[in-house]
């Protein structure tokens, strides 16, 4: 019989009876669990998203915990019936050699009593490990979560562009309001009407200069506008629209504003709802990679016992078989430690 060692465990390979299983990658995902149970009940505790969801979790956090200590009591309980039974098995087997026929019988009641023993050892623990195993077995139905991930993703993507867009406008109106506002600090300044009337005059004079009839056009139209500008400015007209233009512009970035607000808090909201649905994920790659493993160390007990079963104990070869299976189990089971 072959006996190898992966990743810390021995196994025999004849059959596969042994299922190799890296115990230390098993902790290592139950301790990352944890960790992504924590991540998920604080972010649960600031949301209250999915409350059934991220409840049934944390009871599977504490499940794998208690997986672990069952694995740990397997690797303390075992070794020592296995090494009781293998003792008893190998002085019986001596007593063999030399024994006569009502010796012989009475060593064959023996040894089937020891291995009814050590196959009720193997039992209990793979049943205890079974019941260990079975609330963190099942894998999360990622149907609902992941239409709920689908979601928010494509609500951020689309609130992110109207973000940018809004943002955008914010950019473009402030620049308009400053014109404006410079404009309202020019008319209300002590030179304005003399920064019209030169203004004025200089057209005046481009005009008498003469011009070709396009730039005529042009310059005749700029003097009306200032003349306008300088009657309507007298007047007081022309600085309350323009104050009252500057007011609604003001008006209009407070909106924008609270709107970008509003989207930046609700993708963050999403975010924050993205970030629990992962944690979740993380948290059940974790548990099936501890699963995984746990259920090799379940695979490889029930084989021994099963295959143990088959083995008739009074028979020579057969007991030297039964030795050698529980030897392995031996190292097998101390690895888990």
């Amino acid at each position: 019989m072959d006996i190898n060692n992966m990743n810390n465990i021995t196994y025999i390979t004849d059959g596969n009876l042994f299922k190799p299983g890296n115990i230390s990658a098993m902790r290592h995902a139950i301790r990352l669990s944890g960790i992504a149970n924590a991540s998920t009940q604080a972010l649960f505790s600031a949301t209250q998203y999915l409350p059934s969801l991220v409840g049934n979790q944390n009871i599977a956090a504490r499940r794998l915990v208690e997986l672990e200590t069952r694995v740990r009591e397997i690797a303390t309980v075992m070794p020592i019936s296995l090494d009781v039974s293998l003792r008893s098995f190998e002085q019986l087997q001596k007593e063999q050699i030399n024994a006569n026929d009502a010796d012989l019988q009475e060593i064959a009641e023996d040894l089937e009593s020891e291995m009814t023993a050590i196959r009720s050892t193997i039992k209990h623990q793979a049943e205890q490990l079974n019941a260990a195993l079975a609330p963190v077995a099942h894998a999360l139905d990622r149907l609902t979560t992941n239409g709920y991930l689908g979601t928010f993703e494509s609500d951020n993507q689309f609130q992110r562009k109207q973000i940018e867009a809004t943002q955008a406008q914010i950019t473009a109106l402030r620049a308009s309001r400053d014109e404006v506002s410079s404009a309202i600090n020019l008319i209300q300044s002590p030179d304005f009407a003399s920064i019209a009337n030169d203004t004025l005059l200089t057209a005046e004079n481009l005009l008498k200069s003469g011009m070709d009839a396009p730039q005529t056009a042009k310059v005749e139209a700029a003097i009306e506008v200032i003349r306008k500008l300088i009657g309507e400015a007298e007047k007081g007209f022309t600085l309350l629209n323009l104050i009252e233009q500057r007011d609604s512009m003001t008006n209009r970035l407070s909106t924008f504003t609270r709107d970008v607000r509003a989207l930046e808090d609700q993708t963050a909201a999403n975010e924050r709802f993205i970030e629990l649905i992962k944690g979740v994920y993380q948290f059940d790659e974790c548990r099936g990679q501890a699963v995984a493993e746990a259920t090799n160390v379940l695979a490889t007990l029930d084989n021994v016992l099963v295959h143990a079963g088959r083995l008739d104990v009074k028979e020579g070869a057969k007991l030297e078989e039964i030795i050698q299976t529980l030897r392995a189990l031996a190292h097998y089971v101390g690895g888990l430690s």
